[in-house]
């Protein structure tokens, strides 16, 4: 819970104190349904994390003259819906050695039938992309968003024949470099409900190439644990956030090269490295890779936007040679609601953690009309 600040700086144009508000209380739920059953209820004022799934869409549109509340509009800014990442890192050499193989992420790739994903988790809202700047930016980059999103089994098969591990057990699963099946165990956090469902349609269709995976769910404080804190155990993940449009490629490019330890699951020892070569998991990463790091720090030290431009289009190329992890659709517009009681509201929102939504729109001149 939190009082109004009587002694707050701002005031509005007619010398009114701000905030309007006399108190704030937020109540963590830690179950999405639990959320949505509270939201459609009319005991949510202003909210879009956690219930602006397609899949809810439907009932909180039905949902909306019962509980008091009307959508506002959420545009997207992130590079995509689902990006996973296997761990090159991960403590058993035979996971970090798939996970490094640019053939094997390939063949992931084109398994993949996104036209599927969009349809049935998406409501049919999205496109196939990988983790590249989105269509409408400034920055896109059309082969790093596109390449190897076609859904072709023998493709994916011929990728995952190069990195030679063609024996099949008895089961058809291929096996590794350690000769044993092949498989994956990616760690969820629970209260992301997209990964989870696009992650349970992906199983069969990586099974249908010989490659087993299970996905994990757990709380969102031990994934933090597991994939985002130093640790290297995990074999793989999945996320959404960094730079999808607006000036967030250039701001958050944790997907065109290893840039932080907790961001890039898919290497953080390079990222880490970024950072302080020092660090307890840094490892210093090969040339090409260094490379990228030295442009991004020439892109942030250039005050020219035309050439950072350039120069960013340079960091993608690169960031497409090496095809870090696999991207499976573009975000559509998202919804969030606010009850009929709760004015000076917007209309639509960028949705950024860099923004960061919804602070700058001035929640201070929020009211509720009595």
């Amino acid at each position: 819970i939190c009082e109004r600040n009587p002694y707050f700086f701002q005031v509005d144009t007619e010398g009114n104190q701000l905030p309007y508000l006399d108190s704030y209380a937020q109540e963590f739920v830690t179950d999405n349904e639990v959320l949505v059953l509270k939201a459609l209820n009319g005991e949510i004022d202003f909210q879009e994390q956690w219930i602006n799934a397609a899949k809810y869409k439907p009932v909180f549109y039905d949902g909306q003259e019962k509980g008091g509340f009307h959508f506002w509009t959420v545009k997207p800014s992130y590079a995509n819906e689902c990006i996973i990442m296997l761990n090159r890192d991960c403590t058993d050499p035979a996971i970090a050695e798939m996970a490094g193989n640019k053939d094997f992420r390939i063949g992931l790739s084109h398994a993949i039938n996104r036209q599927e994903l969009i349809d049935v988790v998406l409501v049919g809202q999205g496109e196939p992309h990988q983790a590249a700047p989105r269509p409408e930016s400034a920055y896109y980059h059309e082969r790093l968003a596109k390449q190897y999103t076609e859904y072709d089994v023998d493709k994916a098969n011929e990728y995952l024949d190069k990195t030679g591990w063609t024996q099949r057990d008895s089961e058809g699963f291929r096996l590794g470099p350690d000769s044993k099946r092949i498989f994956f165990v990616l760690e969820i956090d629970q209260s992301r409900t997209v990964y989870v469902d696009m992650l349970e349609l992906i199983k069969p269709m990586w099974a249908a190439v010989g490659v087993e995976v299970m996905v994990k769910l757990m709380e969102r404080s031990l994934w933090e644990e597991r994939c985002r804190a130093r640790n290297l155990e995990f074999h793989g993940t999945a996320h959404k956030f960094g730079g999808g449009s607006g000036e967030s490629p250039i701001l958050d490019p944790r997907y065109w090269f290893p840039n932080s330890y907790s961001n890039c699951n898919f290497a953080k020892s390079w990222g880490a490295w970024y950072g302080n070569p020092k660090d307890e998991i840094a490892k210093e990463p090969p040339e090409d890779v260094k490379a990228a790091m030295a442009l991004y720090d020439d892109i942030r030290r250039t005050p020219d936007e035309t050439k950072q431009k350039e120069m960013l289009k340079q960091l993608l190329d690169m960031a497409a040679d090496q095809f870090y992890c696999i991207g499976t659709s573009t975000e559509s517009d998202l919804f969030g609601i606010v009850t009929n009681r709760m004015r000076n509201t917007p209309d639509w929102l960028p949705l950024s953690w860099i923004y960061p939504t919804p602070g700058p729109i001035n929640t201070a001149q929020f009211y509720i009309e009595a």
